[in-house]
C-alpha cells in the first residue's frame, strides 16, 4: 500500500506457468509512486488451488 494518497488501483495478470509473487518488487516500486498494486495466483498456478499448471475449463478461468 502507497503512503498518503492513492493515485489510482493496478491489478496485475501474471502469465502462464508464472505466480504473482514474483512481482513484489513491481508492487513496491508502484507504491512508492503512489499506486495500489494488486495481483493474485490464477487458478492452479502459485498458491491458487487446482491441479498444478491445468485449466479444466474456460469457463471457471473467467469466472475467477
Amino acid at each position: 500500500m502507497p503512503e498518503g494518497e492513492v493515485k489510482g488501483v493496478i491489478q496485475f495478470v501474471h502469465g502462464y506457468g508464472d505466480y504473482a509473487g514474483r512481482y513484489a518488487y513491481l508492487a513496491q516500486k508502484f507504491a512508492q509512486m503512489g499506486y495500489e498494486f494488486i495481483a493474485i495466483d490464477q487458478r492452479g498456478l502459485g498458491y491458487s488451488e487446482g491441479r498444478r499448471g491445468v485449466y479444466e475449463d474456460t469457463k471457471s478461468i473467467i469466472d475467477d
